[in-house]
């Protein structure tokens, strides 16, 4: 495993790793467990969990209002964004929590060579 170091703002430091997750053939799965959503004092999901399998093809379908666009939020992280906006449970990616205090996406895009950059 090789390891880059890249400096970061506010003195943190960002460590790209090869081996941060499994191999990117034939891809990673992802897995909500217990994901509920909210925005302020509403619940907008309640204990979802699922998993998506690498390169397989998954619909969301289902009446306005049900939580459709919030699901698809939840897993991208924008729904952090929206004001009152929280999540409990988790949402990961090849095994790692995206909602992990030490992933901040707006300090880990990806790196050279395709790898992706984690703070540490």
């Amino acid at each position: 495993m090789s390891i880059d170091s890249i400096s970061a703002p506010a003195g943190r430091t960002v460590i790209a790793a090869d081996a941060a997750l499994p191999s990117a053939n034939p891809g990673h799965k992802i897995s909500l467990v217990g994901l509920s959503a909210f925005y302020g004092k509403t619940c907008a999901l309640e204990g979802v969990s699922m998993t998506v399998e690498p390169r397989q093809i998954t619909a969301f379908i289902g009446p306005s209002g049900c939580g459709k666009s919030t699901l698809l939020r939840t897993i991208n992280r924008l729904h952090e964004v929206v004001p009152g906006g929280r999540i409990s449970g988790s949402v990961r990616l090849g095994g790692v929590d995206l909602y992990d205090s030490r992933i901040d996406p707006i300090l880990s895009p990806p790196c050279r060579s395709g790898r992706t950059s984690w703070p540490v």
